[in-house]
């Protein structure tokens, strides 16, 4: 497991001695230490240094999507053709689930497919996105993170255009695995129908006075921690990745660590428990625990939510932790309005 010491307020939790190979001053960041990880297991995750991260978690956008855009780059989302480099899959069950008309990669999802086409001309901002389809993912990355220098969109969009355009993305992959999961049909009028109400919602929550960086868009209590939670599951086993956000919105710590790989409920619980226990080691008293993993979430505030019978250990765990801890709350990333907190 990883910390990187870089961070205000944090330490190494284990013995960490290829520092200087990181960097000539031996400063750790999230990247460099991810790619460490990376390169210490020998998987095939793609760290691209020529994306500025930092510029990524300081996105004026929900964490939940800023962890979407995180495993976009290095192709961490498991599109069909991801797939099939581990399985042997029929050409046929490769395919796109929305056009059927090419192999589903992410270039494909987000560039090359009619979805996409359509949801870009009819937007604020009608670029032809297939332009794109031939030049890496993180080409892409950077275009979010600097709209103005690469599309030249006005100073006063770009919050607007980077919120649109992980949206259409967050809600194509989601309509992508209802398709895929027979639990609706193919229709480009509602994913643009979808894709438009989010985009407003989040736009109308970013206009309040009292927003702030966060995964709901509330201000967060004085003194209060936040920590996020994901999981991205690859052929070589689970990357867990876990965040605390202070209430300025500056990153207190940040870990990641590689485990045997776990479904996404485990993984997400995982990620949760590891980023608890940090908070605790840290002493820190008030804590926000948020992620998009109902089941992860629920299962934290009431026991007979868990679903799985090799969750409990892990929520039983959290919970042990939790009680060292003066103020909780849970937060669902995937709504605004939740701020229900749980007692222990």
């Amino acid at each position: 497991m990883l910390l990187f010491p870089n961070l205000p307020g944090s330490s190494s939790m284990v013995p960490i001695d290829f520092g200087k190979k990181l960097s000539q001053r031996g400063v750790f960041s999230v990247k460099s230490a991810y790619a460490a990880l990376a390169n210490e297991n020998d998987h095939a995750v793609n760290i691209n240094h020529a994306i500025n991260w930092k510029n990524l978690w300081k996105l004026k956008v929900q964490d939940r999507l800023k962890m979407l855009l995180w495993k976009i780059s290095p192709n961490l989302l498991p599109t069909k053709a991801l797939i099939s480099t581990v399985l042997n899959l029929e050409p046929d069950l490769i395919k796109c689930p929305l056009c059927n008309t090419e192999q589903e990669s992410l270039h494909h999802l987000f560039f090359n497919c009619i979805f996409s086409k359509v949801v870009w001309r009819q937007s604020k901002w009608p670029i032809d996105i297939s332009s794109f389809a031939t030049q890496p993912m993180d080409v892409w990355t950077n275009i979010i993170l600097s709209p103005s220098k690469n599309l030249n969109v006005p100073e006063e969009e770009i919050q607007e255009f980077q919120n649109f355009a992980i949206i259409a993305m967050d809600n194509l992959w989601l309509h992508r695995n209802k398709v895929d999961h027979k639990q609706a049909e193919p229709s480009i009028q509602s994913y643009v129908t979808s894709v438009s109400r989010s985009y407003t919602q989040h736009c109308k929550a970013w206009a309040a006075k009292n927003i702030q960086m966060g995964i709901n868009e509330v201000r967060y209590p004085v003194g209060s921690h936040l920590l996020t939670f994901d999981v991205a599951i690859r052929k070589e086993g689970s990357i867990l990745a876990s965040i605390c956000w202070k209430d300025n919105g500056e990153v207190l710590f940040a870990i990641i660590d590689l485990i045997n790989k776990v479904n996404s409920n485990l993984g997400e619980a995982s990620a949760a428990l590891m980023a608890i226990k940090e908070a605790a080691r840290l002493k820190l008293e008030n804590i926000i625990v948020g992620g998009d993993s109902d089941v992860t979430i629920q299962a934290i505030s009431n026991t007979s939510y868990i679903q799985e019978l090799n969750l409990s250990p892990v929520i039983n765990d959290i919970r042990h932790h939790l009680n060292s801890f003066k103020l909780m709350e849970r937060q669902s990333s995937r709504k605004f309005s939740p701020n229900s907190r749980f007692k222990m």
